[in-house]
């Protein structure tokens, strides 16, 4: 098994402001990709219609894991919210409970992990 840990966050466009919802999209991936060594993976949907984003995330750990999210909501919260409500948080993997904790607040959905591999 793998210790890595991934999410969908699923949110409602709130309002659809193209250029501030790329400019943060750009900067969230640009700032995790050079801070966060543990980043394996930051993705982001948008469907047909614009009014739903589904953000896919992997980091190798839940340490790697607790690191994105502080770092979220500190400097990445507010203006994500502006623009977007977040509805779902899936989080894939075995999560530990310093996690749990902090996500607690989402009501995340836990899958864990039984069997597969990752390349």
């Amino acid at each position: 098994m793998t210790s890595e840990i991934s999410w969908i966050l699923t949110s409602q466009v709130t309002a659809f402001d193209q250029p501030a919802f790329e400019s943060l999209m750009q900067e969230m991936c640009s700032h995790f990709r050079e801070s966060l060594p543990g980043l394996q993976a930051m993705v982001w949907y948008l469907s047909e219609d614009g009014t739903t984003c589904q953000m896919f995330v992997t980091v190798e750990s839940s340490e790697s894991a607790l690191v994105y999210f502080e770092k979220y909501m500190v400097q990445f919260q507010n203006r994500f919210e502006a623009l977007l409500t977040p509805q779902q948080l899936v989080v894939y993997g075995d999560v530990s409970a310093d996690l749990k904790t902090l996500l607690a607040p989402s009501s995340p959905i836990y899958v864990t992990t039984i069997g597969g591999f990752v390349r």
